[in-house]
């Protein structure tokens, strides 16, 4: 399986996946010239070696940050023939009362999903984030860790939320916007928009 990545967020997934598999991974990294490599792990370095490893099992893993990154890489692992697999920490706390996640998502260690959420293809949800009841997130959305989106917030396509931002109840957020690290969002966010502080302005 591919990890579409080689920097600090892809050694994360390798130890949330190695708590849960034994089956052999490879990094895809066509950008840097220092990638992070470990325990061995083969980084394949261009469209050749990425399309033969999808031949032979076509599954892989996002494993960025950035929304737009995110996006571009899974459209392009998709036209190569991958198939997306959904990372989900065994940590990671999820309702079974009609709550839903995209595909191809990272759902990291400590997070809390409660009832009747609903994320889009292909999120970064990192560690200690919670979505609260009736929670929509839009796809390739990056929700930051300790993050918290309370109950009834919509969040619109390709947002990137910081670290341990919180979302009001009810607040809804455009696509494309930005929220900073550590603010308090009491209003809704345009389409576009960059918040921070507290309040979010």
């Amino acid at each position: 399986m591919i990890l579409v990545g080689a920097g600090g967020h892809a050694s994360e997934v390798i130890d949330v996946l190695e708590l849960s598999t034994d089956h052999e991974l490879f990094l895809f990294d066509n950008v840097s010239s220092s990638v992070f490599a470990r325990n061995g792990i083969t980084v394949l370095v261009n469209e050749e070696q990425a399309k033969a490893k999808l031949q032979i099992d076509p599954r892989f893993i996002i494993a960025t940050g950035n929304p737009a990154v995110r996006k571009k890489m899974y459209e392009l692992f998709i036209k190569w023939g991958g198939n997306p697999v959904t990372c989900i920490a065994t940590t990671t706390v999820i309702s079974n009362h009609q709550t839903s996640i995209g595909d191809g998502s990272n759902l990291m260690h400590n997070v809390f999903i409660s009832n009747h959420v609903q994320t889009g293809i292909c999120c970064l949800i990192n560690t200690g984030a919670h979505l609260h009841h009736n929670v929509s997130v839009g796809n390739f959305c990056e929700i930051g860790p300790a993050a918290l989106l309370l109950g009834n917030v919509k969040i619109g396509h390709h947002v990137f939320i910081g670290a341990g931002a919180v979302l009001l109840p009810g607040i809804e957020v455009g696509d494309d916007a930005v929220i900073g690290a550590g603010s308090v969002v009491t209003k809704n966010v345009a389409a576009g928009k960059v918040v921070k502080g507290n309040p979010a302005v």
